[in-house]
């Protein structure tokens, strides 16, 4: 709902910041808040545990913060692919007012998130979503390739 409305918004606005504060602040995110009385929010549920069930089997830990700030960041650009291009500009400050704190947080947190979970991860889902663009023995993705990455698998799965 808060995603589509973004989307909406953002065919309305000039600036993608513009329209991702207009959205929020009209429509506050409460991670906690569990909604399924229409359609659109069981989509999103859906959405939202596929984001779950692949960051689980990618080895990232429930309990830190970087993992579910990665589950909104994710939702943000399977909603809106184009957001991942100004991530330091548009997509943290976005997910940092959802959890009211700040983008450089967020980053860092979703940085670490990554480093914790890149030797954990399973290796045949690491091949499947990130394909040659990155060595799983060597280097871990960047924040930005990682959050494009899986929004595209989850894209895809969502589509099939």
């Amino acid at each position: 709902m808060i995603i589509n409305a973004i989307a909406e918004d953002l065919q309305k606005s000039d600036s993608l910041y513009d329209a991702i504060k207009t959205v929020i602040e009209q429509n506050p995110i409460d991670p906690f808040d569990i909604e399924d009385d229409d359609d659109e929010t069981l989509i999103e549920d859906n959405v939202e545990s596929v984001i779950r069930k692949t960051l689980k089997q990618l080895g990232f830990p429930a309990h830190i913060l970087g993992y579910h700030y990665l589950i909104v960041a994710i939702q943000l650009v399977v909603a809106n692919p184009t957001i991942v291009s100004s991530i330091t500009k548009d997509l943290y400050p976005a997910v940092s007012r959802s959890f009211d704190t700040t983008a450089t947080r967020v980053e860092r947190a979703i940085r670490h998130s990554i480093d914790l979970s890149w030797p954990r991860a399973d290796q045949t889902l690491v091949r499947k979503i990130f394909g040659n663009s990155v060595n799983p023995e060597k280097e871990r993705p960047t924040n930005s390739e990682f959050i494009a990455a899986v929004a595209d698998y989850i894209r895809n799965c969502s589509n099939n």
